[in-house]
């Protein structure tokens, strides 16, 4: 889900690390994760305890897949303060997908555990890791390898690469080769090939399957024309 805005210059580091005056996109990342409390005779502030969990536990994956493993690492008390404390800030909405569960740790405590479906606004995160100085703008451009499967008509090509250049992450695209039903693209981005690849999944449900192929190489083969049944001309 995208909202269009207007952003002044003056909000430019809130946005996307694109290098832009402003940006009329303000994207919503969704994530599936679970939350975690020691059950106390307190339902209510159990709950609570696994929903705050749960909150860092969202934001901790999108952060996972702005910044480089050594940053996580080094900062990670930083981020913790910074970030993590107030992840609550960054949560549009969310829903309770499954009731709680209840379950023994190694210990003998017992567990509270909710899943949650969390919808997290990238914008001001994005920015405060900005502002942090653990995001750096100028050091967040990637090349990703996007390899198109099955698509055979051009215009449907064209409409898919339409929309992935129109994705604020994605700064240019252009062509390495193309067959029948295969295009081989490289796309500019900012941040990393996995965020890509979820921003994807979002934007492409229901149409194309999508693989991380190492480090670098995304799949997009179409599902759609393949579903399609033969019409036989009788």
């Amino acid at each position: 889900m995208r909202r269009r805005v207007c952003i002044p210059f003056a909000f430019f580091l809130y946005f996307f690390l694109c290098g832009y005056v402003y940006s009329k996109v303000t994207d919503i990342v969704t994530v599936n994760v679970v939350g975690v409390a020691v059950l106390s005779q307190n339902e209510a502030e159990t709950k609570k305890d696994a929903l705050e969990d749960a909150f860092k536990k969202a934001v901790a994956k999108v952060v996972e897949a702005l910044l480089p493993e050594e940053i996580l690492e080094s900062d990670s008390g930083f981020i913790e303060w910074r970030i993590y404390s107030k992840a609550n800030v960054y949560i549009v909405n969310y829903v309770i997908t499954s009731k709680p569960k209840i379950t023994l740790s190694d210990t003998g405590e017992s567990i509270y555990m909710l899943s949650i479906e969390a919808k997290i606004d990238i914008t001001p995160l994005k920015a405060d890791l900005l502002n942090a100085g653990v995001l750096r703008e100028d050091d967040r451009v990637f090349k990703v390898i996007l390899a198109i499967l099955d698509v055979t008509d051009y215009e449907e090509f064209s409409n898919l690469k339409t929309r992935i250049e129109d994705l604020d992450m994605v700064k240019g695209i252009s062509y390495v080769s193309f067959d029948r039903g295969r295009f081989i693209l490289l796309a500019d981005i900012t941040g990393s090939a996995r965020f890509l690849r979820e921003r994807l999944l979002e934007e492409l449900a229901g149409e194309f399957e999508i693989a991380m192929i190492g480090q670098n190489t995304l799949t997009l083969k179409n599902i759609v024309s393949i579903a399609k049944p033969l019409e036989i001309e009788e």
